[in-house]
């Protein structure tokens, strides 16, 4: 039933072999997840950013997968729902944050000052009461310049444009910037952007 309603009205689907394999991973998958963060399973990519322009790096951005002790690594793909279904994407995204930050302080210790950090940041994260005092404070601790921090967030934030607003005016007095991740995908228009503080 659960198949058949995420693919629309006026739909079915039989039960097979296939489908019970898909509910019996899924449900792992949602259990194990509430300990992958305390058991210290997730890891950070780096996906590194050119300038087209020097040919330069010029940032990377920050990209978490889950290192299941039995399934090995598991994708964003699949375990990101799960953790929006189920609330834990706060808790995470706040370790991907706190995470981001400190390498890239790392790195600006070594020597590489010029490069700036992207991280996706999900709705729900985006939405808590807390999420700019969680981005203030991770930059505090690790002592970065809140300029090489870049969050990246979805157009859907702009279906509370009021309340999203409030949100980037916040971060943008911080000194952190903001980018609008695969704008065009939703239905918003081109003419709000002006009203936001936003990067690209």
């Amino acid at each position: 039933m659960e198949y058949a309603k995420a693919e629309g009205r006026d739909n079915y689907q039989f039960n097979t072999t296939e489908l019970n394999a898909a509910i019996s991973r899924k449900l792992k998958l949602e259990n194990e997840l509430r300990n992958a963060l305390e058991n210290q399973e997730f890891q950070l990519f780096y996906q590194t950013q050119i300038n087209i322009s020097t040919g330069h790096i010029s940032g990377v951005e920050a990209l978490i997968r889950w290192s299941h002790p039995e399934l090995g690594l598991i994708s964003p793909g699949e375990f990101i729902p799960l953790a929006e279904e189920t609330g834990l994407i706060v808790p995470i995204g706040e370790w991907v944050i706190n995470t981001a930050c400190r390498q890239l302080k790392n790195w600006h210790e070594m020597g590489f000052s010029s490069i700036n950090m992207a991280v996706n940041v999900s709705v729900q994260q985006f939405y808590t009461k807390n999420f700019v005092e969680t981005v203030m404070t991770a930059l505090q601790e690790t002592n970065l310049q809140p300029n090489y921090l870049d969050l990246e967030i979805t157009e859907s934030v702009m279906q509370n444009l009021e309340k999203s607003s409030l949100v980037m005016n916040k971060l943008n007095e911080l000194g952190v910037q903001l980018a609008i991740d695969d704008f065009g995908t939703g239905y918003s228009s081109l003419s709000v952007l002006k009203y936001l503080p936003i990067k690209n």
